[in-house]
C-alpha cells in the first residue's frame, strides 16, 4: 500500500481575501494545479487553476475587470479532510466517493498539511523512491 506521507503533496496555500490574481501567480510560480484556501491555517476551501481560468474567462467575455476578485468567492467550500493518521484504507474507501478528486489532509490540530489526489496516491504505490525524494525536499523546507 501506500502512506499519506508517500503520496502527500505539498501546495500554495491562500487566503480567502487574497486576489485571485495574486494566487494565480503563486500558483504559476510553483507549477501548482491546486491552492488550499485557509484561514489560521486551518482549510476552508480549494481553488483549482481550471476555477480560476473560467473565472477570468467569464469575466473578459462580459468586460469585467477581475483584478479584485477575491479567491474566497470562487473557491469550493465543499471539502473533504482527513488526518495525518488516517491509513491508505479510509483514504481510499474516501476516495471512492463519487466526485471525489482529493482530499486535504490536516494535523490534530486541524491545520492543513498538504493535499492527496489520485495522481499523488498512485505515483505513491507506483514509485516509493520518487515520493519519498519528495517527501526528503517538503521536510527539508519546512526545516
Amino acid at each position: 500500500m501506500f502512506t499519506i506521507q508517500e503520496a502527500l503533496r505539498t501546495v500554495p496555500v491562500a487566503s480567502p481575501s487574497d486576489t485571485v490574481e495574486e494566487v494565480s501567480r503563486r500558483m504559476n510560480r510553483v507549477g501548482a494545479a491546486w491552492v488550499l484556501v485557509c484561514t489560521h491555517r486551518r482549510p476552508v476551501g480549494l481553488v483549482t487553476a481550471g476555477q480560476i481560468a473560467y473565472q477570468l474567462l467569464c469575466g473578459l467575455e462580459r468586460g469585467k475587470d477581475h483584478s479584485r476578485l477575491r479567491v474566497g468567492a470562487i473557491m469550493r467550500r465543499r471539502i473533504k479532510i482527513v488526518s495525518e493518521e488516517a491509513d491508505s484504507v479510509e483514504v481510499l474507501d474516501r476516495m471512492a466517493e463519487p466526485g471525489m478528486r482529493e482530499l486535504i489532509v490536516v494535523n490534530a490540530r486541524g491545520e492543513a498539511l498538504g493535499l492527496l489526489s489520485v495522481r499523488g496516491i498512485l505515483e505513491g504505490m507506483a514509485s516509493p523512491s520518487r515520493c519519498a525524494a519528495r517527501l526528503r525536499r517538503t521536510l527539508a523546507r519546512r526545516a
